[in-house]
């Protein structure tokens, strides 16, 4: 039995011009009616071209289905699912390990608001920091990176897994993106300029950083307070992790987790 182009593209919900791209392409061989010239297509036709809708399910390109059955079939078609395995281990590894991030993400964000202004324990991953800037009461110094940092953040989704993190030193803000190290080592990212951030035991609270320009190291008066009157030790570089940045009731808030190290 064979059937018009019309009845095949409603049959595939594949339109017309992409018929005829895969018989150009060599792909799909309708025949020809000779008193009008028509394509018609029989029920091999019909078969192959659930095939080929199959093939490019599985992200084969319309050239490599033209190759692969044009000669050496099942072997090029062995190759060719190799080749797709492999990548769909890739990319299930990568986002197991970003659905690893972003359940960290969402848990700090679902509860941020309720912990303003409270003081918490929790077990801070180790970080890998790349450096942005420094900043004394929110006047920053120029930011810039070179070419080897510039690649690497932008280059397979890094960002995705960068947190802005700040370490108190002195009256001076000095801002990173901060890694999980292990995210590091599951993505296998190769970067030699990296600056360590002990994890460990830390006492923590959120605060709302203020108006632009408010922000500084006295923000933590409260919490530093609270670690001397409970004989608390410090034991590591005391630590801001942005949680978000955005309006709320149309102002603008910014929303920081601080992080002190103390001896368990």
């Amino acid at each position: 039995m064979n059937y018009k182009i019309g009845e095949v593209s409603k049959m595939f919900n594949i339109s017309k011009e992409m018929l005829r791209y895969y018989e150009k392409k060599g792909v799909l061989h309708p025949k020809r009616i000779d008193e009008n010239n028509y394509r018609v297509y029989d029920e091999m036709d019909i078969f192959l071209l659930f095939e080929i809708v199959q093939y490019q399910a599985m992200n084969f390109h319309v050239a490599d289905i033209a190759e692969m059955l044009s000669n050496n079939y099942m072997e090029n078609y062995a190759g060719y699912l190799e080749k797709y395995e492999s990548s769909l281990r890739k990319e299930i590894a990568y986002k197991m390990i970003l659905e690893r991030h972003i359940h960290e993400l969402t848990q700090r964000a679902q509860s941020a608001r309720y912990n303003i202004g409270h003081y918490y324990f929790r077990k801070i991953i180790h970080y890998k920091l790349i450096s942005i800037c420094h900043s004394h009461h929110e006047q920053y110094s120029r930011i810039a990176f070179d070419q080897e940092t510039s690649q690497m953040l932008n280059s397979n989704n890094h960002m995705a897994f960068a947190e802005s993190l700040c370490l108190f030193k002195e009256n001076q803000e000095n801002w990173y993106f901060g890694f999980d190290q292990q995210d590091i080592k599951d993505l296998d990212i190769q970067y030699n300029q990296f600056k360590e951030l002990k994890g460990g035991l830390c006492i923590c609270t959120t605060i709302d950083m203020g108006a632009i320009g408010s922000f500084s190291s006295a923000s933590l008066s409260s919490i530093m307070k609270y670690v001397e009157e409970n004989h608390y030790i410090i034991n590591g570089e005391v630590r801001g992790v942005i949680i978000g940045r955005g309006y709320e009731a149309g102002k603008f808030s910014r929303v920081m987790e601080i992080q002190i190290p103390v001896e368990q």
